[in-house]
């Protein structure tokens, strides 16, 4: 009996070893196959036989669910494989990784890059070129572009005389245009600002000076957005502008001591940009405020022993001597004082506020600027 299993089990190994060999020669559909397909194969395309759609079938006319963009030479444009352009991406706002629009009221914006301005700067002069815009007046030192008068009948290769052509309508105005770019440093380190005015007039505005406002706001923010577009569609090659690098160099926000040897932290812009600005970082670092005041530049913040783990020491610093943490919280003011495009951020002084506390209360609210 035992004889008799064991024939029956090496017959049972026997069989399902030669069914495993046999499953494996057999052609399997899912089969990677061992070559693939080359990937620049579409730079050469072939095209195949007409689709025969039988008689009985019901017919239905074939659009385009989603338009293949236009390729038209430009400088410095990206290459596939160093012979074929990249067409552009087709995107309705920026990419909101890389570049996105920021707004400050409702009619005050500007485009924020995830990049330095010694890469965004040419990109911004090529969008000039590209568009035909021109040059009347340029400053790198200052970052800014005044375009020459716009001819709105000239041809408009990416369609941007055709969206000022449009607001200008909408807005019934009859005078010249005119389009100034800035670009900037950001309040956060390694982005770059990149700030638009449109304007109309009569007379032909001072071209070495950046207006403080656009004549009309829907006609720079379609403007914005379409310089916007333009850098996150990848228009220009990646390359760096020794002129952009002294755009760098005027830094935004500054770390710096008063004569008592407490941190104060200077941000080189207007006021309404300075309040939003601490406004914002205060949310962003989780902080409370009581008593806020925008006339006055003054701000209230509760100090809490959360704050330890926003970063270290914090709270501890801010304790009183001899002082219990189950004091409960307390406040301390935030002003803003300053004038023109120069602010201060400082804390009010008291008993509470060590020299140590002022300087990292300010350091978490510069990590959280943006």
């Amino acid at each position: 009996m035992r004889r008799m299993l064991r024939i029956l089990l090496i017959a049972s190994v026997a069989v399902a070893m030669a069914g495993c060999s046999i499953i494996t020669k057999l052609p399997l559909v899912s089969r990677v196959p061992e070559r693939m397909e080359d990937p620049d194969a579409y730079i050469n395309p072939k095209e195949t036989d007409e689709l025969y759609i039988p008689s009985d079938m019901a017919h239905r006319e074939i659009v385009d669910l989603w338009i293949i963009p236009t390729i038209a030479d430009r400088p410095s444009q990206v290459l596939f494989n160093e012979a074929v352009p990249i067409p552009p991406s087709i995107v309705g706002e920026a990419d909101p990784d890389l570049v996105r629009i920021q707004a400050l009221g409702p009619d005050r914006s500007w485009m924020l890059v995830q990049r330095t301005p010694e890469t965004v700067w040419p990109v911004v002069k090529q969008w000039v070129q590209d568009n035909g815009l021109g040059t009347a007046y340029e400053d790198p030192s200052q970052g800014l572009i005044f375009c020459n008068a716009l001819d709105l009948q000239a041809q408009d290769p990416m369609g941007l005389l055709a969206l000022v052509s449009k607001g200008k309508q909408d807005a019934q105005l009859t005078g010249d245009d005119w389009i100034a770019v800035r670009l900037e440093t950001s309040m956060r380190h390694g982005f770059s600002e990149v700030h638009i005015r449109y304007l109309n007039s009569a007379e032909t505005p001072d071209i070495q000076v950046w207006p403080i406002a656009s004549t009309n706001y829907t006609v720079e923010r379609s403007v914005l957005e379409a310089l916007a577009n333009y850098d996150a569609a990848g228009y220009v090659a990646p390359t760096a502008s020794r002129v952009g690098r002294d755009i760098s160099l005027m830094p935004k926000v500054e770390t710096l001591t008063d004569g008592d040897g407490f941190a104060v932290l200077r941000l080189n812009v207007d006021y309404s940009r300075a309040w939003a600005t601490i406004q914002r970082a205060i949310v962003n670092a989780e902080l409370t405020t009581t008593n806020n005041s925008s006339q006055d530049g003054f701000i209230e913040v509760v100090v809490t022993p959360d704050l330890r783990g926003k970063r270290s020491g914090l709270f501890s610093n801010f304790l009183r001597r001899g002082g219990s943490r189950d004091s409960g919280p307390e406040t301390i003011g935030v002003s803003i004082v300053g004038s023109g495009t120069q602010f201060d951020v400082s804390l009010n002084r008291g008993e509470n506020v060590t020299v140590e506390f002022a300087q990292q209360f300010l350091a978490l609210l510069r990590e959280n600027l943006n």
